[in-house]
């Protein structure tokens, strides 16, 4: 199953037959309009190539001359795009999650939430900003309980395979690799039907077994079944089962990115009905195999006029307004051309008819088509609505788990309308108000609206301390450790040192006693989570005989009376013993408190790990350097942000890899290197943008203080003349 994103790579609907028209006569027919979105940017921000081009070349011509290439190594990389064409007809991942999302939303949220199945969109604010289809999965399977994702039952029903994965098998037949990240079982199927069973790997064993003479499908995502076999295990369609522990760079299974990797360095790669929307490892798998001898071509489907871009022409891709690029597949073919992994005339995208290609691939590898059968019918929304009907009955059941979905997104006014809807639904049912009050309190939470949270956390106690789900009383021990948290920090910075002790402890109270209710009940995400809380606490629990202290010393008293009676005078010189003996063991009791954070957050960052939450370890492990530089551990910090930066840079949390390079900038100086420094802090400010460069404006004075306005302005002038990659690779020591 390829990604949402499908919208103009595979959305458009290709003809039912196999088009052995030429293409000026397929031309003349009425066009399918395809998503605008898309084609329109790239065609407005990239000119078709023209070089070398006759009055009769077109780019299906160029496309025939690249595969008849005396030193083609053809293998193919297949996406759900493949399987819409008839007799198959299955649903995009597009189409499948629009009936989820309409699903989960009521009639008046859902237009702004369907807007967001939409990955490339001229108003999209971040890469966040996008609901991508192992999201909704994971929600799903989460509350809806279906773990064996019964909702995609359509897909494995599909026995009729059409002329593209006749292609392929015919590919397979002669020993050319093929992959996919579909789990259906049509290219098995046409296998079958050309007489021979292939080789699928479709999960890491598989993978590992596989030898490179055997005609073998490549199953990256998984499938349904293997020769009649249930192997739905193998399936990744959710973020936590594509994430794999372990790598950071690719979250893709040692054994498949192995098997990945060889094919990609020693064949010529065609990607076809594929967005490129699988961030996490598919792309990330491509952009790490430098093989510049290697060429690769880019099928975006489309019905109107052919178009043929070189890679000249992908540097001005589309943005939004944050200067993310918008078309995954075009940044991707364009940073395999600026990092030298492809050779620049190696790369070309093209706005074509995928099943055009694939007519030239059969006629060059001389494939017979296959005898069509019967027509596959399935009506998605009903067959949705039964989904629903069995695993979510009640209305406002949907609703909650659309509001899990949106505050993930950030769409927090959209998730809030849809609470209050759940919320006047339930009436006396306590159980699912408690829960409802519980993610009520996580949004106030998140927008730091501390008083509100506190009052209805405080309605919720009877609730929640009665509720037989440990769940949700652990939930409430974590929410009132977190309250009593964000209340001590501004204790603690008005300088109400006595208040600020109290809130931490109180902290670290609650967040015990919610870890020994997620223990108990195996709940290894909730564990992770309260763990990394519980770090903070404890990085800040000395911090208010820290700061008093500092203020007792620089306070300079003139004159004092002493206590008018001896009692006195020995109280006073008692208190003062003691004080000065505190002060004394305070690096002793803050290096304890700091060991004990240190220990919160390796465990929280092995539990994200072993659970797929890779959002979750970054926050955790970039806490970690946070402790680090309170240790006064500057190379271990180094070493730590130095794996934050690429994981977060995967993730696309552009504000995280700010934030990482201008700590890495503060860790460098402490160790005494001025240019790291600075180059750190120039490319943290390049990568934050305008928008939040001001953030670093501390930052850079303390370095100017320390080195020297005249020294840093040196360093900056010649750092400014680097390009992103030069300055990146200064900063991370490479």
């Amino acid at each position: 199953m390829a990604h949402p994103a499908e919208a103009g790579v595979a959305e458009s609907r290709v003809p039912a037959s196999f088009a052995h028209e030429a293409p000026e006569r397929r031309a003349a027919e009425p066009p399918k309009a395809a998503p605008p979105e898309i084609d329109e940017a790239l065609l407005a921000a990239a000119p078709a190539a023209k070089e070398g081009r006759t009055m009769r070349d077109t780019p299906y011509d160029a496309i025939d001359r690249w595969l008849r290439a005396p030193d083609t190594r053809l293998a193919v990389l297949a996406g759900a795009g493949i399987s819409k064409p008839s007799p198959s007809n299955l649903p995009t991942a597009g189409e499948l999650m629009s009936h989820m999302v309409r699903g989960i939303t009521s009639p008046a949220a859902y237009p702004a939430a369907s807007e967001l199945l939409i990955s490339e969109r001229p108003n999209r604010r971040h890469p966040k900003d996008f609901i991508r289809f192992e999201l909704l999965v994971d929600v799903l399977a989460e509350y809806a309980f279906d773990a064996r994702l019964t909702f995609l039952d359509p897909l494995a029903a599909c026995r009729s395979p059409n002329h593209h994965h006749g292609v392929l098998a015919g590919l397979i037949e002669r020993r050319r690799p093929v992959l996919t990240t579909n789990f259906d079982s049509l290219i098995e199927l046409a296998c079958v039907e050309r007489g021979f069973r292939p080789v699928v790997a479709a999960d890491d064993a598989d993978f590992r077994s596989v030898a490179a003479d055997q005609q073998v499908l490549f199953k990256l995502h998984g499938s349904f079944e293997i020769d009649g076999r249930d192997t739905r295990e193998s399936l990744r369609a959710t973020l936590r089962s594509i994430v794999v522990a372990g790598n950071h760079e690719v979250m893709m299974e040692a054994a498949k990115l192995a098997a990945f990797e060889r094919v990609v360095r020693s064949h010529d790669l065609l990607v076809i009905g594929y967005s490129g929307a699988d961030d996490f490892d598919v792309l990330p798998a491509i952009r790490n195999v430098a093989a510049p001898g290697r060429r690769i071509l880019w099928i975006n489907h489309h019905l109107d006029e052919p178009r043929l871009y070189t890679a000249d022409a992908l540097s001005s891709a589309p943005t939004d307004g944050h200067g993310h690029v918008l078309a995954e597949r075009v940044a991707l073919l364009d940073r395999l051309v600026r990092s030298g992994a492809r050779n620049p005339s190696d790369v070309l995208l093209a706005d074509c008819d995928t099943s055009e290609v694939l007519r030239i691939v059969a006629s060059i590898a001389g494939i017979a088509p296959l005898r069509p059968g019967a027509p596959y019918a399935v009506d998605l929304a009903s067959s949705m609505e039964r989904w629903f009907a069995r695993r979510l009955p009640r209305e406002e059941d949907r609703w909650y788990v659309g509001a899990h979905v949106l505050f993930q997104l950030d769409r927090y006014d959209e998730a809030r309308d849809l609470l209050a809807a759940v919320r006047t639904r339930v009436g006396a049912d306590h159980d699912r108000l408690v829960k409802v009050m519980q993610v009520q309190i996580n949004d106030l939470l998140r927008h730091a609206n501390y008083g509100e949270a506190k009052a209805l956390h405080e309605e919720s106690r009877p609730l929640a301390i009665a509720h037989a789900d440990r769940g949700v009383q652990a939930s409430y021990w974590h929410q009132a450790g977190y309250v009593a948290y964000n209340f001590g920090e501004p204790a603690l910075f008005g300088h109400r040192w006595t208040e600020a002790r109290q809130l931490f402890r109180q902290a670290l109270d609650s967040y015990r006693k919610a870890l020994r209710i997620q223990r108990k009940a195996g709940d290894l995400y909730g564990t992770s989570v309260t763990l990394h809380q519980m770090a903070l606490a404890f990085s800040r629990v000395t911090a208010p005989d820290r700061f008093e202290a500092m203020e007792r010393r620089q306070r300079f008293v003139l004159f004092s009376l002493p206590p008018p009676t001896l009692a006195g005078r020995l109280r006073q010189r008692g208190q003062r013993t003691v004080r000065s003996l505190k002060e004394r063991l305070l690096p002793l009791r803050e290096e304890r408190s700091l060991r004990k954070a240190e220990r919160c957050l390796r465990e929280a960052m092995a539990l994200a790990k072993k659970t797929g939450q890779w959002q979750r370890y970054l926050e955790s492990e970039a806490q970690m350097a946070a402790v680090l530089h309170l240790r006064r551990h500057y190379r271990r910090e180094v070493q730590v942000l130095k794996d934050v930066i690429p994981r977060a840079a995967l993730l696309g949390n552009t504000y995280v890899i700010g934030t990482a390079y201008g700590q890495l900038s503060l860790a460098y100086r402490y160790l005494g290197d001025l240019e790291r420094s600075t180059a750190a802090l120039s490319f943290a400010m390049r990568t934050v943008g305008p928008l939040h460069a001001t953030d670093f404006a501390g930052a850079a004075s303390a370095l100017e203080k320390a080195a020297g306005a005249a020294k840093i302005a040196a360093l900056k002038a010649r750092l400014d003349a680097l390009t992103n990659k030069e300055l990146e690779n200064l900063a991370l020591g490479r």
